[in-house]
């Protein structure tokens, strides 16, 4: 999703309620996203023959890439439980997500987008 659509999406999601099960949708969509990207890392980074500190950081990965499937089945979980008649106003929280392609993604399952997984590969690197 390039900057400018996500933007649209984002300003558009901000003028009309959204179902709570839609919202907890796009969430969980993220997390299952990020535990694919963290796979990925996981992958380039387990080379040959790890030393010690990396093989620690590779179990941290690991526990983290858990972690967050554990976190998308939750909500995915909850939104099960969930009345469908419960709506939020999402305005003033996605104005606030400073990743402009993530506030337009939870804006599109907001409003029952369907969403398609990205290319983790085609965001912009950052040295930090």
């Amino acid at each position: 999703m390039s900057q400018t659509a996500a933007l649209k999406t984002v300003e558009s999601a901000q003028s009309a309620p959204h179902r709570l099960s839609c919202v907890l949708d796009g969430i969980a969509y993220e997390l299952d996203r990020l535990q694919t990207q963290a796979l990925r890392l996981q992958d380039v980074c387990n080379g040959p023959d790890p030393d010690p500190v990396m093989v620690q950081e590779l179990q941290a990965l690991d526990l983290m890439t858990q972690s967050l499937s554990a976190l998308a089945q939750f909500v995915w979980g909850l939104i099960d439980q969930l009345p469908n008649d419960i709506e939020l106003d999402l305005g003033v929280l996605l104005s606030a997500v400073p990743l402009h392609d993530l506030a337009g993604r939870l804006a599109a399952g907001a409003a029952g987008t369907s969403l398609i997984f990205e290319d983790p590969q085609s965001g912009d690197f950052d040295l930090f």
